[in-house]
């Protein structure tokens, strides 16, 4: 593998992570909403 390609997949990787955070924070926000609403 090349460093180029490392430096993708670790960039990748870091984007990934981020995604998941943002997903997890938006199903807790929805969920704590949907609980505030009825």
């Amino acid at each position: 593998m090349t460093a180029k390609e490392h430096a993708e997949i670790k960039r990748l990787k870091a984007e990934l992570r981020e995604a998941r955070m943002e997903n997890e924070f938006l199903e807790e926000a929805a969920a704590f909403f949907a609980r505030e609403s009825g």
